[in-house]
């Protein structure tokens, strides 16, 4: 695990402590960003926002770089991954969003050094782009142990139970349903970090939560996976460990810029089966989807 907490970095935190800034908790990392102009809207999620001494991520935000820019555009290029182009350039990676080709905006890093990274913005409205998009959190997830997982994440009597699938296969309306059938609540209905501490699996909530509108920051030890299909009646099926990995990949934000990075999530992926069961649910839209979950994982 990359050390995030060593002499040099305290002291550029504390030199740099006079500039505007904003510190975020996501999933138990700590994100300290700053910048030195005025009139910033960052839009972040309240339930989001932190105090803490020493960050684990630093995100300096810039004004667009028109010459920075044209470099990262002759670099080499890697991968598109959940509306970013990845590059290669001078042993940095640059993460672009094209949303609008007229507005781009970029974070940039070196690989050497991950968890200082550079966001150039184009306009401090951010009319193109949201300053979550930016911190390119998923892709340095594996450094902390942990994946994001297209899923969505209730919590049932301090167990976290998961349901993930395609968008529009019904993550939100079975959580709905065991809201409404069981008061479970509901932590996130899109984006779930699944981080490792000491080994133990938890289930975090974060500030992208798609359509559903759904983000709490809270966080729940992971009971139980299921992967979604839609079908004419309920069924319940324990994945062999193989085909648990493989479902997790499909639905994970794999960070495929490096190389490195991919085989460590599989790994962690890995780990996460061979210690939360995952389960194939093909379920109808109603409270039988519930119950035999009750029944056949937690034994109710």
């Amino acid at each position: 695990m990359v050390n995030f907490f060593a002499n040099e970095r305290m002291q550029e935190y504390l030199e740099g402590a006079d500039l505007m800034q904003k510190k975020i908790t996501i999933a138990g990392i700590n994100c300290l960003l700053k910048w030195d102009f005025e009139g910033l809207d960052l839009k972040i999620p309240a339930q989001f926002i932190s105090e803490f001494n020493t960050p684990a991520l630093t995100y300096r935000i810039n004004m667009f770089d028109k010459k920075l820019y044209e470099k990262i555009c002759s670099g080499r290029f890697l991968c598109d991954i959940n509306d970013k182009k990845f590059i290669e350039f001078d042993n940095k990676i640059a993460a672009v969003i094209l949303h609008n080709p007229q507005r781009p905006y970029f974070t940039l890093f070196s690989q050497k050094n991950p968890e200082d990274l550079q966001v150039y913005i184009f306009d401090k409205e951010l009319k193109s782009a949201s300053i979550m998009e930016l911190l390119f959190f998923e892709s340095l997830l594996p450094c902390f142990n942990g994946f994001m997982l297209h899923s969505s994440l209730i919590d049932y009597e301090k167990r976290g139970i998961m349901f993930s699938a395609p968008s529009g296969t019904g993550k939100s309306t079975q959580a709905d349903l065991w809201n409404k059938y069981t008061g479970a609540r509901i932590i996130n209905g899109d984006r779930v970090i699944l981080r490792r501490t000491d080994d133990i699996w938890w289930a975090n909530g974060s500030p992208w939560s798609g359509t559903s509108g759904i983000s709490l920051a809270e966080n729940v030890p992971a009971k139980a996976l299921l992967i979604l299909r839609q079908a004419p009646e309920n069924r319940l099926e324990k994945l062999p460990a193989a085909q648990a990995v493989k479902a997790i990949v499909s639905e994970a934000m794999m960070p495929y810029w490096s190389d490195e990075m991919t085989g460590r999530t599989i790994e962690l992926a890995g780990d996460f089966v061979s210690k939360v069961p995952t389960y194939m649910l093909y379920c109808r839209p109603d409270r039988g989807a519930v119950e035999i979950v009750k029944q056949m994982v937690l034994n109710i």
